[in-house]
């Protein structure tokens, strides 16, 4: 592999897939992005809102909150660094966590997706984001069950 993307979610379970990445990016030299998003920020009550049914964008919250978030995939990605890996931090505004995944994955030019997971296969849900996931891009996917 060329170019591992990591998803993450800003919790210790979503984590357990950066040990088994870093392996697969040590054994073969291969890039590391995590990659993580951020929901769309609105103001505006959806019942008060006369332009839609979400509410006004506020494009400034939606900045200071993927800042937060690339601070922690900063933080993580130092960690892997002085493992001797070629790691870069991606965050993503939206909504819909599989598409932007999937998007990142492609715009990258990533080769394997390596995410961990809380469910079973046989438990995925048509809407999870690893069901999702696997609908909508033909990369590998290497799915870690969480530990408790």
């Amino acid at each position: 592999f060329n170019h591992i993307l990591v998803p993450l979610d800003g919790t210790s379970g979503s984590e357990q897939a950066l040990a088994p990445a870093a392996a697969l990016a040590a054994a073969s030299d291969a890039e590391v992005t995590l990659f993580s998003m951020v929901k769309e920020a609105f103001d505006a009550e959806p019942e008060s809102d006369l332009v839609g049914d979400r509410g006004l964008y506020n494009l400034k919250v939606s900045i200071e909150k993927q800042d937060k978030v690339g601070d922690y995939l900063e933080k993580l990605a130092r960690k892997m660094r002085l493992e001797g890996l070629d790691v870069c931090p991606r965050v993503d505004i939206g909504d819909d966590s599989a598409h932007l995944i999937s998007v990142a994955a492609r715009v990258l030019g990533a080769d394997m997706v390596v995410m961990a997971t809380a469910s079973v296969v046989s438990t995925w849900r048509a809407k999870s984001v690893t069901h999702k996931l696997l609908s909508d891009t033909n990369l590998p996917l290497l799915v870690i069950r969480q530990q408790q």
